[in-house]
């Protein structure tokens, strides 16, 4: 949730200026998001096919719970790309920690025990 949370925060921060992170209620289903999900990443996309090269020097500012950071929007559309990147390595040194053994941070190589989708034929 918080990947969706952020990807909200973003395009609101963005277009209207500063404001609290987002918390989705944890209750929330993965059905609801998936029904949500899309308007957000179709904003967000909507918002990117219109940064020119005035807009992705803007600066935006963030108060997400730290002391207030100061982004040109430019540098800010690729940390909303990355941010899932950043989170799956957290998650992985956690896993490490306790003695998992994960040699490969590639989403590929996590779901590498899941089954094989099927072949289309």
């Amino acid at each position: 949730m918080h990947l969706f949370d952020a990807e909200a925060w973003w395009i609101t921060n963005w277009t209207e200026g500063p404001l609290p992170f987002p918390r989705t209620p944890e209750s929330t289903s993965v059905a609801e998001l998936s029904e949500t999900w899309p308007d957000v990443m179709a904003q967000r996309n909507a918002f990117i096919a219109t940064v020119d090269g005035n807009e992705v020097e803007r600066i935006v500012e963030i108060a997400a719970g730290g002391p207030h950071t100061r982004f040109r929007v430019g540098e800010s559309i690729p940390h909303l790309a990355l941010h899932g990147t950043h989170h799956r390595a957290q998650l992985i040194n956690m896993f490490r920690h306790v003695g998992a053994a994960w040699t490969n941070i590639d989403l590929l190589y996590a779901i590498g025990d899941l089954p094989e989708p099927p072949v289309k034929q």
